[in-house]
């Protein structure tokens, strides 16, 4: 009988994951609230359950009976696999690490009392949302301690976009609670971690582009990151301390950092792999590292290597952001797909379908992938399949 793997989460990014599961001879179930998600169709058994129920998710996975569990890139799930397995005695992290790993405002303060360098931050409770007062500096940036995908984050310049953006925040998050850091300025990039036996290792540093105020969602990243190399180094050095702050033990790790005059600071990091391709695919591409069959060791409890020898190619994700109206025709598609250096191109838009302004990860309507010999490359690959590619709205 096959042993089985249980994914929490059935996005289209799930899916390398469940391909490679399966080709080791796994049977893979995927859980997941939206029973029409892509990863369904890939998955040899799918139940569809609330990620962020615990106590349903582990239900569902008392029926399933795995023999390993995993969220892939799914971040909101991290907190209901660290239940189910510690419930079920399967490997993974601990509940404690789960809570530090998930929820932004203990993650920080757990930052704060490692001496990890992070921003000036405010935590404000759901219940005192409409009577409390900036404490910090402005402009500050304002989020759910308990959201992901760059869901409910707000930019605030001044008292009035301040009592408008807690407002806002607490109602997209779960909790309602919110918490509001200092603006840092700089770029941001993502290291990608593998922790075993309670010690970080920084495997590879990614350049990150957002859609910039007010929301800052994600739509582009770039392997290796063209950053000098003492500051690549100093980048690694921190993220390795906050991932060791948060009590990991063998679990992969993304962490996200603003590099500021100060040098490195912290921003948040989750106890799994990166999204939107990072880790999935762009990893592979550009060090030969497959994150995918790492998650896949830890969590069916096997054993797992740090890699010694990595790969020194490039790779690229740019994101084809939606824009406000009726989709009505997607053109350029196949010409794009022949631009040198291209790996893969996904598009998710609907003709038909009504869609709005990129507000956060969720307002995307496709991808394109790039792998080549330089960063240089494969960006410029990435922007010519876009550029070729024409998406019309009424």
């Amino acid at each position: 009988m096959k042993k089985k793997l249980l994914v929490l989460g059935g996005s289209q990014f799930q899916v390398p994951l469940i391909k490679k599961a399966q080709k080791k001879g796994l049977f893979v179930g995927v859980f997941d609230i939206n029973e029409n998600c892509i990863a369904r169709e890939h998955a040899d058994f799918f139940y569809r359950v609330s990620l962020k129920d615990k106590e349903e998710a582990l239900n569902a996975a008392r029926q399933f009976c795995p023999n390993g569990v995993t969220v892939g890139m799914v971040d909101v799930a991290v907190p209901s696999c660290a239940y189910i397995t510690h419930s079920l005695g399967l490997p993974g992290i601990s509940l404690k690490a789960s809570v530090l790993a998930s929820n932004k405002y203990e993650m920080i303060r757990a930052f704060s009392k490692a001496g990890v360098p992070h921003p000036k931050y405010q935590y404000i409770s759901k219940d005192n949302i409409a009577k409390t007062e900036c404490h910090i500096p402005y402009p500050v940036i304002v989020k759910p301690v308990d959201m992901a995908g760059s869901r409910g984050i707000f930019l605030a310049h001044n008292n009035e976009e301040f009592e408008i953006a807690i407002k806002k925040s607490s109602e997209l998050g779960d909790s309602g609670n919110v918490i509001a850091e200092e603006y840092l300025l700089g770029p941001e990039v993502s290291v990608e971690l593998i922790i075993k036996d309670g010690k970080a290792h920084a495997i590879q540093v990614t350049d990150k582009t957002t859609s910039g105020e007010p929301h800052f969602a994600e739509i582009g990243h770039l392997q290796p990151s063209q950053l000098n190399q003492d500051l690549l180094n100093s980048i690694k050095k921190v993220a390795c301390s906050a991932a060791e702050s948060l009590k990991l033990t063998n679990s992969l790790g993304h962490a996200e950092l603003k590099i500021t005059h100060n040098g490195p600071t912290m921003i948040e990091i989750g106890a799994r792999q990166g999204g939107d391709g990072i880790a999935e695919q762009l990893i592979e591409l550009s060090t030969g590292v497959s994150f995918n069959d790492i998650a896949i060791q830890i969590a069916m409890g096997e054993s797992f290597f740090v890699p010694t020898k990595i790969e020194k190619k490039a790779s690229c994700i740019r994101f084809i952001t939606s824009q406000n109206g009726i989709l009505s025709a997607i053109n350029g598609v196949d010409e794009a797909r022949k631009e040198k250096n291209i790996v893969e191109i996904s598009i998710d838009g609907i003709v038909g379908h009504k869609y709005k302004d990129m507000v956060d990860n969720s307002g995307r309507v496709g991808y394109v992938i790039s792998k080549a010999n330089s960063a240089d490359e494969a960006k410029e690959a990435c922007d010519k399949a876009i550029n070729d590619i024409s998406i019309s709205y009424l």
